[in-house]
């Protein structure tokens, strides 16, 4: 089943970000979080948004998934995409001493995460 779950997430991604022409082409870094009840959900959101203090990091959108019939992957708390110019951002931004130390921070109350990083197709 969780393979079947990775599959969906990585789909649904490309799909809702090969299609949406407002987005600027550049290169994605997408997370499902899954996170223990204790986690303090406003200071984790805030230190998430706070991504987009790193320069390499172009865009930060954090949101609730919601638990519909659409969605398959209920048991994840937020997805997260950050948008940077190319793939040599995310590197820089994975190193970054802020991202290390948030990580760092949320590690031990994260239950599961799925990651999945991309360039948008290029349509004609």
């Amino acid at each position: 089943m969780k393979t079947l779950k990775k599959i969906f997430f990585i789909a649904t991604l490309f799909a809702f970000v090969s299609c949406n022409n407002t987005k600027p082409a550049g290169y994605y870094h997408v997370l499902l979080l899954e996170y223990d009840v204790n986690t303090p959900q406003t200071e984790m959101i805030n230190d998430i948004l706070h991504f987009k203090d790193i320069s390499d990091v172009l865009d930060v959108a954090i949101g609730k998934i919601e638990s519909n019939e659409r969605n398959t992957i209920t048991n994840f708390g937020y997805s997260i995409v950050l948008t940077f110019k190319d793939k040599q951002g995310l590197d820089n931004y994975l190193k970054h001493p802020y991202h290390i130390k948030t990580y760092n921070k949320y590690k031990p109350l994260i239950k599961a995460m799925y990651t999945a990083d991309f360039e948008p197709l290029k349509m004609n």
